[in-house]
């Protein structure tokens, strides 16, 4: 198994503003929150049988446009992360953080993955962050979306880089896009 390192979090929000605490310090202002930061690898298929040539699905995928990433998402591997996502916030849930006050996000393959499994999630969430990414599986979100959606007034904040190298603008204009036509509350910050 090959696998990819991007970061994600799970962060819950005790008040209207939260920091970020990295062992005991605030790494910015506003009130107390709880952060459980982690960069553990997640799972990627390989697109080549050539060892020598194992550049994971991933990184295959993103050099072409839309129409060809949707067309080349390795569903299983999307599935096999957004269940691993999925247990990280209940086990936040499960530690007797209320879901509505945990924010999912995270950074490039992370960030795509928190879009998808926050989207997804049973219950609503504080909030949704993804930094240069994109939404995967979107032609199919609909069937993975609970049938109450939840996450219709969750917040949903995208930033990108105008010149990302590896995830290009245009895919998180697709999603910011695709996101709102669908009723979510969803905003998009681009970088200079």
């Amino acid at each position: 198994m090959h696998v990819a390192n991007h970061c994600f979090a799970v962060l819950e929000w005790r008040h209207a503003h939260a920091r970020l605490v990295r062992s005991g310090k605030s790494l910015w202002g506003g009130t107390a929150a709880y952060l459980h930061l982690s960069s553990r690898p997640l799972p990627s298929s390989p697109r080549s049988t050539n060892y020598r040539d194992s550049t994971n699905s991933f990184q295959k995928a993103l050099g072409g446009n839309v129409d060809s990433l949707r067309r080349s998402e390795d569903k299983d591997g999307i599935l096999k992360s957004q269940e691993y996502f999925h247990s990280l916030v209940q086990a936040e849930v499960d530690a007797g953080i209320p879901a509505d006050r945990v924010v999912l996000g995270g950074f490039s393959q992370g960030g795509a993955m928190s879009l998808f499994s926050g989207l997804t999630f049973k219950s609503k969430l504080a909030g949704i962050v993804g930094l240069s990414c994109w939404l995967p599986l979107s032609g199919s979100l609909a069937s993975y979306v609970p049938e109450d959606t939840p996450h219709k007034e969750t917040k949903i904040f995208l930033g990108h880089g105008d010149e990302d190298p590896l995830v290009p603008l245009a895919l998180a204009k697709f999603s910011l896009e695709f996101l709102k036509n669908l009723g979510y509350d969803a905003s998009l910050t681009e970088y200079r």
